[in-house]
């Protein structure tokens, strides 16, 4: 009985080894699927929106027709990407606390066994052919380039007519009408008329996007005092003081002829005033 079943398996294995289509593998090309991201809490928590006065939990998930392996975030646009704790399988959750302050846009993606990566679509935009484009034709006319880029996948007419080319590169400075503004990676298959309804779709991005806007820093407070002090060197100089909201405070140039040195020394006296009575901090 364990021989008959060691040859069994043998025979199998050699068969897939043949290429017998029974038991040969297929290839996963098929992406992971991301689900949007909640931020709890689920409203703002500032004066307005969208702005958060403390850290902010954020819910990430993912599906796969096989398994997601991984699935991971990044604060900087891409440059550096943080995993996320999850057990693979054909869906997953994580989540993760942000605190960066200001107004960030977190991306995040995931991938499956095979390397495939999750794909995010994009809004379609809808534009006409502005010039009639037969069949062969290399480059067309549209409406509007708007927001069109390498890439981008044209939907040219509808029903029998219809056909899908990709756009190799919009022509820049845009040339003057009836020439063509768009060049295409193939020639078309069939004549278009003026007119003819075109839906550009850009490529999927390979990341999700949340934004999360945190600000936990006070107003900037200000004592009158520090004005008095403005007020003493306007005196002095014959000038006006001004402050900018985040820096030091400036002298402008005065309206009769001071000493550079006693400038310097009033300039720098005063800077030194209101320091003890407020803080470098920016407004929101």
């Amino acid at each position: 009985m364990r021989r008959a079943a060691a040859w069994s398996v043998a025979a199998l294995a050699m068969s897939a080894a043949a290429g017998n289509p029974a038991v040969a593998q297929t290839t996963d090309t098929t992406a992971p699927q991301l689900g949007a991201a909640t931020l709890d809490p689920p409203t703002y928590t500032g004066m307005r929106s969208p702005w958060y006065r403390g850290p902010v939990k954020v819910s990430f998930s993912a599906t796969d027709d096989v398994a997601v392996t991984k699935l991971e975030y990044s604060l900087d646009n891409g440059e550096t990407w943080i995993d996320l704790a999850i057990t693979p399988g054909p869906s997953v959750t994580a989540e993760a606390t942000i605190t960066q302050e200001g107004n960030t846009t977190v991306r995040y993606r995931a991938f499956d066994a095979a390397g495939n990566v999750s794909a995010t679509p994009r809004p379609a935009a809808n534009t006409t052919l502005n010039q009639p484009a037969s069949a062969g034709a290399t480059a067309i006319r549209l409406q509007s380039t708007n927001g069109r880029a390498a890439g981008d996948q044209l939907t040219i007419g509808t029903g029998a007519d219809q056909e899908t080319v990709t756009i190799e590169s919009v022509i820049t400075p845009n040339p003057a009408s009836p020439n063509p503004n768009v060049n295409l990676t193939t020639a078309l298959t069939k004549d278009h008329a003026a007119g003819t309804a075109v839906v550009a779709q850009p490529p999927p991005l390979p990341y999700g996007t949340v934004t999360v806007a945190i600000d936990t820093r006070p107003p900037v407070a200000r004592h009158r005092a520090g004005r008095r002090a403005d007020h003493a060197v306007e005196r002095a100089v014959g000038t006006a003081v001004r402050r900018d909201r985040d820096g030091p405070a400036r002298l402008r140039q005065p309206d009769r002829p001071v000493e550079p040195e006693r400038l310097a020394g009033l300039e720098r006296w005063h800077r030194a005033q209101p320091s003890r009575l407020r803080a470098d901090v920016p407004r929101r």
